[in-house]
């Protein structure tokens, strides 16, 4: 009979932590290299167009929470940033961003401000009534920092900064302010010991995709708890940012449309991943047909391997019972092609009036230069090892070809293009 260990069941605290640094940061000229770090109010604040016409204000603020303390592999029930809110100006949205470099309360600016995650941890509308707390869930957040994520703590931005006709502002008091009791702070509930699995992130796959007009893509989303472990069992709700360029279904799958960009989203219980897609127009197919623009014959004989046979009317490609070689070299100038072309097909012919024996005929990308009045056996260029086409010719007065796709595509991509060895 086995013996089944009992779960250890989780034991929940509650702590509260005092910001141990917050700043506040303002865009544009002078203010741009200016520290606010000892400031009692945080501004999250915009007017004008600071982004378009380079006019107005624009303020973001930076706060930052010792959380050492908290136990490695805890699980975060909840964590939420607080801030009192003395004064309300507008309506727009505050954002808290995880922030991804390091700074110092008195040294950063806007000029030296340190990067940040693209999507916001939190968003809340702080409402118009001042002189009240208001809160961002950052548990995510938190549970990530638990985890090894390194704490800089958080940026609290508008996440909508285009152009204002009036002014928008949220002030809150900072850690500098005189009344302890209304600084910020972030109270965290954690668990330690056996606890459910809490969905944490979500990933998906791929990140990023670059699709043509009328193509499709299947996308992938991975539900990960907060020991970033595997979930099974849960449910995605898909939806496009802009299904003009294109949509997604229940399953993942994405539809090209028009081009431009969109983000696709799987979401579940409030946690969400993005890809992004980048839609461009269906690519047009050209054929052209190229004329060789030199070739050649040599032959591996002493008293011809220093002869030149570039103003020959044949190419032939010859190996006698005395072990004479005669091998054909030919380029054509591919310089017409645009750059960064996808070759689809790209085909060699030549016309074979006279055939002897059975043996096979391959073709070789030529690796270095040469001159169709000036090769011989002796002077003849360098090739690859293995041969890009090989074929047995059939019979006599008829066109033979080879398949030189690869070579083509190399030689669009930045490849010198040397031409052939036909042996």
């Amino acid at each position: 009979m086995a013996a089944l260990a009992a779960p250890v069941a989780a034991a929940t605290t509650t702590e509260t932590f005092q910001a141990d640094a917050d700043a506040y940061i303002r865009w544009g000229g002078a203010v741009g290299d200016t520290n606010y770090g000892t400031s009692t109010s945080l501004f999250i604040r915009q007017s004008g167009d600071p982004w378009g016409a380079s006019a107005g204000s624009l303020y973001r603020s930076l706060i930052r929470f010792d959380l050492s303390s908290l136990p490695e592999g805890a699980t975060i029930e909840s964590a939420t940033l607080y801030g009192y809110m003395p004064a309300r100006t507008g309506d727009r949205e505050v954002a808290a961003y995880r922030v991804t470099g390091a700074w110092t309360e008195t040294g950063v600016t806007w000029n030296t401000r340190p990067s940040n995650a693209t999507q916001p941890t939190s968003v809340i509308d702080p409402g118009p009534t001042a002189n009240v707390w208001i809160g961002w869930n950052v548990t995510q957040d938190v549970q990530a920092y638990v985890q090894g994520t390194l704490n800089h703590g958080w940026l609290l931005a508008s996440p909508d900064e285009s152009a204002t006709s009036t002014e928008q502002r949220v002030t809150l008091n900072s850690r500098d302010n005189a009344d302890s009791a209304l600084r910020p702070y972030l109270n965290v509930t954690y668990s330690t010991g056996s606890a459910a699995p809490v969905l944490t992130t979500i990933e998906v796959t791929p990140a990023t995709a670059n699709l043509a007009v009328g193509t499709t893509q299947q996308f992938a989303a991975t539900a990960k708890d907060q020991n970033d472990d595997e979930m099974t069992g849960v449910t995605f709700d898909w939806s496009s940012s802009n299904e003009t360029v294109g949509t997604v279904n229940a399953t993942g799958f994405f539809t090209a449309l028009a081009e431009g960009a969109t983000t696709v989203t799987a979401a579940a219980e409030g946690v969400t991943g993005t890809a992004q897609v980048t839609v461009l127009a269906a690519p047009s197919t050209t054929t052209e047909t190229f004329q060789a623009d030199a070739d050649a014959y040599i032959r591996s004989t002493a008293a011809q391997a220093d002869t030149n046979y570039g103003g020959n009317n044949d190419l032939p490609i010859r190996l006698t019972t005395a072990s004479a070689r005669y091998n054909g070299l030919i380029h054509f100038d591919l310089s017409s092609i645009p750059e960064g072309s996808t070759i689809e097909s790209a085909t060699l012919y030549g016309y074979m009036y006279q055939k002897s024996g059975n043996k096979e005929v391959s073709v070789y990308r030529v690796t270095g230069e040469w001159t169709e009045s000036g090769v011989t056996w002796n002077t003849r260029p360098s090739n690859d090892t293995q041969p890009t086409s090989v074929i047995l010719p059939s019979s006599a007065m008829s066109w033979v070809s080879w398949n030189v796709t690869q070579d083509v595509q190399a030689y669009g991509e930045g490849t010198p293009n040397y031409g052939w060895l036909l042996t």
